[in-house]
């Protein structure tokens, strides 16, 4: 790693994410715990893994030295993944 980089102050990120589905209920999302990263086109980052439980609209925020960041997106229904639950459930 290089000198001088974020990851030598703190090498696990406080940053914490959270999501709730605003248009139906639905178990929170589940998320990583932070990251470092760094790439030439968009410099250094943090990076967290979620994944949302159901598709639907949700929230999601996240939360780093103290100032919060949501935002809204719409999750559209896996039809592969769909496809296979009907194909698995069918009576032959």
């Amino acid at each position: 790693m290089a000198a001088g980089l974020p990851w030598e102050v703190e090498p696990q990120p406080a940053l914490v994410v959270t999501g709730r589905r605003l248009d139906a209920p639905a178990p929170p999302l589940a998320a990583s715990r932070a990251t470092h990263a760094i790439a030439g086109d968009i410099g250094l980052a943090m990076l967290v893994g979620v994944r949302l439980p159901t598709p639907g609209c949700w929230e999601i925020t996240g939360e780093y030295a103290g100032t919060p960041l949501s935002f809204v997106v719409w999750v559209a229904p896996d039809r592969i993944h769909l496809r296979r639950a009907v194909d698995t459930h069918s009576v032959a």
